[in-house]
């Protein structure tokens, strides 16, 4: 009986130590590599590199910054998929919530508008990567001449119903030899 329960043990044992039937392997997705600059021209696409990139601009998720002013300290903190943000000031804080622009605070202590100022420091801190965003129209403008150099530009204007100030017109002009932004 010994034998008999010996041969089952093994045979149970070796046909579970045979192999496992094979899986198949799945291939990664691929997800279509997308070109970030296929949407801007050439100069600006090259003024954002020479920045660092839109690939990496786009990897970063948030965006934090201290901000001194005469009157009081500020940190801003911004969601850089969404732009939501919201600025901690002495006494007050202020922001945006994907729709409205808010402010909280126990007295007039913060004295702005709320709707204009909360993404006002943002968007000229985050220059060039902001140029690149949805709903921008490029256009060519004259060289800004300087101290003998002449520094290309590239005229930036936003569509109807394109963020608060849709009238606001930007120039960006840069080195031509090096492709920085030097002057806005």
């Amino acid at each position: 009986m010994k034998k008999i329960l010996f041969v089952l043990s093994s045979l149970i044992l070796l046909s579970s130590c045979g192999s496992e039937p094979e899986k198949k392997k799945e291939s990664p997705s691929k997800k279509p590599v997308v070109d970030p600059y296929v949407n801007h021209p050439n100069d600006l696409a090259m003024v954002l590199k020479k920045h660092g990139g839109l690939e990496k601009w786009n990897e970063f998720r948030s965006l934090s910054y201290e901000v001194d002013r005469k009157e009081s300290r500020e940190i801003h903190h911004i969601d850089l998929e969404n732009r939501k943000d919201r600025v901690d000031g002495e006494g007050y804080q202020l922001g945006y919530d994907g729709e409205n622009a808010w402010l909280l605070q126990d007295q007039e202590i913060f004295k702005g508008n709320a709707r204009f100022y909360h993404n006002l420091i943002f968007y000229f801190y985050a220059m060039p990567f902001v140029l690149a965003d949805d709903g921008i129209s490029y256009s060519e403008t004259e060289p800004l001449e300087f101290e003998g150099n002449s520094y290309p530009g590239i005229r930036i204007t936003y569509g109807k119903g394109v963020g608060d100030t849709p009238e606001d017109e930007y120039f960006v002009h840069y080195n031509s030899e090096t492709h920085r932004m030097e002057w806005l």
